[in-house]
């Protein structure tokens, strides 16, 4: 018996296969689809607004620390526009110290002489000179008209805080005279009295440049007493003492260093 095949049948698998054609035809020359997914693009849009997001904050924090590092309270922080060049400038450091508030203790500074005493003066001053080269006196702004020239070359200087020490030990000399000038003729003791009143105003002024704020308060602790005692718990900022005492020790030319003198000079040591 014949059998027919059917015209929709025979249609429908001829539409299928023109239609997987077509579709091959167009993966083949259609270009690429160059967009990433919406997920990717979402995702890689949020990654770079974090990155902004850090870097910004990141910005301002910088900035604030910035702020608060120029306005913090410093050791230094202090004017010094105009301040004379000093050749120890860039080695001094400074410290927070509270023991130049204990006025009731005695140091191997103060206190009746002893040989300990002495020697801890001595060993104070010992480091005054130094002797400064040409630059250093030009830097530091000081005159070459008389000035007195180590024999060793170079120029005989100090530190004013040595000077001011200096001061304060003749005032303890004084003191102490009993001990320190125990047969004092009538020629010393003016010259005496002409020194120590140069040194005074010397400390005077020191004092007032420098001019302590640190707060004082009395009490009454001792009974008996007719008048309040001086107290503190201040801090000050001071200068570190070593810092000082290693840059002269460094450069230091001695107590009584051979000078070059000029023919109207006395020749007395």
């Amino acid at each position: 018996m014949h059998t027919s095949r059917s015209p929709s049948a025979s249609s429908t698998a001829s539409t299928v296969v023109d239609d997987e054609a077509a579709q091959h035809l167009i993966e083949k020359y259609d270009p690429p689809n160059t967009l990433p997914p919406l997920e990717y693009t979402r995702h890689q849009f949020f990654t770079f607004s974090r990155i902004y997001s850090i870097c910004l904050h990141s910005l301002v924090v910088i900035l604030l620390l910035l702020v608060a590092y120029q306005n913090r309270p410093s050791l230094l922080k202090i004017q010094t526009a105009g301040r004379t060049w000093s050749p120890i400038h860039k080695y001094l450091k400074y410290e927070v110290n509270s023991a130049t508030f204990d006025y009731h203790h005695d140091t191997i500074f103060s206190g009746p002489p002893t040989k300990e005493h002495n020697l801890a003066w001595i060993n104070l001053l010992k480091p005054a000179y130094f002797g400064a080269s040409h630059d250093e006196m030009i830097h530091a702004g000081e005159s070459f008209e008389n000035v007195t020239e180590l024999t060793a070359g170079g120029y005989m200087a100090s530190l004013g805080v040595y000077h001011e020490i200096h001061c304060v030990r003749q005032l303890r000399f004084w003191l102490y005279r009993e001990s320190y000038y125990p047969n004092l003729t009538t020629a010393q003791e003016d010259y005496l009295y002409h020194h120590l009143d140069h040194c005074l105003e010397v400390l005077r002024k020191s004092v007032m440049c420098h001019g302590d704020s640190s707060v004082i308060t009395f009490n009454w602790n001792n009974i008996g007493d007719d008048h309040p005692q001086i107290q503190s718990n201040s801090r000050a900022v001071c200068v570190d003492w070593n810092s000082i005492e290693t840059w002269a020790t460094s450069r230091m030319v001695g107590n009584n260093p051979d000078v070059i003198r000029p023919e109207h000079a006395s020749h007395s040591k």
